[in-house]
């Protein structure tokens, strides 16, 4: 990439009528949303590296990360999340789609083929549409990545039906495969906060709970509206999507501006988190030669919670950030580097 590449990228996301990313330009959004942590792959091409990386390193690695993968090598394939966790020689997945499902169910296949034994979690609520797969990976990636205890709250539920038990009845490695599809827990409602269908089937009167406590049902009020006048027979949808992806497109813009050219080269470089995890395996080991305990690195700054902090607009009790307010933001950017990854940290901090 070259100078003018990083002025393109900035333009992009300066135009609010874009809605696709490519591989390259989720990348730059990952990192300034979520950090180093989160990574960036192509389901068919790039997936099968970074799972057998992972499987080979299991034993050695004490850590949890989220990741973003797209089916299909065209700008406009599918998005999903997915977060990981590594500790006592086991891989954990959390695997979220928010469309049709094909998607993660072949990356369930993907995981029990390159890593046995594995522990599979996965959901699929039908709850976007079919522009926004990028913006709605971002914000689950986000949502995993300020949820501490996301593995362990899903222990607690017991495996739910799903529209695809037939076609997994048989599959290898279906014993370690727990599927939620009916409901999530109660404390999980960020992950709804999207849900684009209008009778919110999903989520309403679930006494699902947003990040900050406040009941999810309430956070609807206001956002269900005719916005999209280009929705099939005028019907009313939640909007929260659009407001969301305007205000992640003008944080990724900020972020921009304060990389350098080896720094936007590097996030592209390293997007597939291969990098990532043999720098974290070397010190994970030189850590147990000194006998410290392997931690997981986390970037030099943590992104305020923007998602859940009144990014969305005035239907909210907590404050508002308007577009003035968002660009007269201090451009707070941490240059120094974290020990485990050649990459710069550095991150908008959005002082809300």
């Amino acid at each position: 990439m070259q100078r003018r590449d990083i002025f393109r990228y900035s333009a992009y996301f300066s135009d609010s009528s874009n809605h696709d990313l490519s591989l390259n330009q989720m990348a730059i959004a990952a990192r300034a949303l979520i950090g180093n942590t989160c990574f960036v792959l192509h389901q068919q091409n790039e997936i099968p590296d970074f799972l057998r990386s992972l499987q080979r390193n299991k034993n050695v690695l004490n850590a949890r990360f989220q990741y973003v993968f797209m089916d299909n090598d065209q700008v406009g394939g599918h998005w999903c999340a997915a977060d990981v966790r590594i500790a006592n020689n086991q891989l954990e997945f959390y695997i979220f789609d928010s469309h049709y499902g094909l998607s993660l169910v072949a990356h369930m296949d993907q995981v029990v083929a390159c890593c046995p034994g594995a522990k599979i979690t996965a959901s699929n609520f039908f709850i976007q549409d079919s522009k926004n797969c990028a913006y709605f990976a971002l914000c689950h990636a986000f949502i995993f990545s300020t949820t501490p205890n996301l593995h362990e709250e899903l222990k607690k539920l017991e495996p739910q039906r799903s529209r695809f038990d037939r076609c997994m009845a048989n599959k290898p490695g279906r014993e370690n495969i727990k599927l939620l599809f009916e409901f999530l827990p109660k404390a999980f409602g960020a992950l709804f906060e999207n849900d684009m269908d209008r009778s919110h089937t999903h989520s309403k009167g679930k006494g699902y709970l947003r990040q900050d406590g406040t009941l999810l049902d309430d956070y609807f009020v206001g956002k269900d509206t005719n916005l999209d006048v280009a929705n099939k027979h005028g019907n009313e949808k939640n909007t929260a999507i659009y407001l969301q992806k305007e205000n992640i497109k003008k944080l990724t813009v900020s972020f921009i501006k304060t990389l350098s050219l080896e720094d936007f080269n590097s996030i592209i470089a390293n997007r597939d988190g291969l990098d990532y995890i043999e720098k974290l395996r070397g010190n994970t080991s030189e850590s147990k030669s000194s006998t410290q305990n392997p931690t997981t690195p986390v970037p030099s700054t943590t992104p305020t919670n923007i998602l859940t902090a009144g990014m969305y607009g005035s239907h909210s009790s907590q404050t508002t950030v308007t577009s003035t307010q968002m660009e007269a933001q201090p451009q707070a950017a941490a240059s120094e580097k974290t020990d485990n990854s050649a990459l710069s940290a550095m991150l908008v901090t959005m002082h809300l």
